[in-house]
């Protein structure tokens, strides 16, 4: 629908990701490789996150998750951790069946030619 100068050639500019930025550091995450892996565990900057893509609506959640790694439920919404608890996936926050609840921390999706404007040099997640 409207033309962009090519800003990088690992995904292409109108791709859609998300976008996360911590300390110094910036990373892409395209939306369709979060929702086909379900999960990823992973770190920006010095924070350790996990990503949920839902494969039935194609949203993306991006929480903290301090030590533990998860992977992915019985069911869209729920991740286990390590430990076998499970997680159930909200719009505010990671919750387990425990109470705890890390939040979700701030990301942005957005075509990736958009997101490397604002952050030249950023890392682009190419999956497991």
């Amino acid at each position: 629908m409207f033309p962009t100068f090519t800003v990088d050639g690992r995904i292409t500019e109108k791709n859609n990701v998300v976008g996360i930025a911590a300390d110094t550091e910036s990373m892409a995450f395209p939306v369709d490789v979060i929702v086909a892996e379900r999960v990823i565990n992973t770190m920006v900057g010095n924070s350790d996150l996990v990503l949920i893509g839902s494969p039935e609506t194609g949203v993306v959640g991006a929480y903290e998750r301090g030590a533990p790694e998860f992977a992915q439920g019985e069911n869209p919404r729920e991740v286990v951790d390590e430990l076998g608890v499970i997680w159930t996936a909200r719009d505010e926050a990671l919750v387990s069946d425990d109470g705890r609840s890390p939040p979700r921390i701030p990301a942005r999706e957005l075509f990736f030619f958009a997101w490397a404007a604002f952050f030249p040099g950023t890392d682009v997640y190419t999956g497991e």
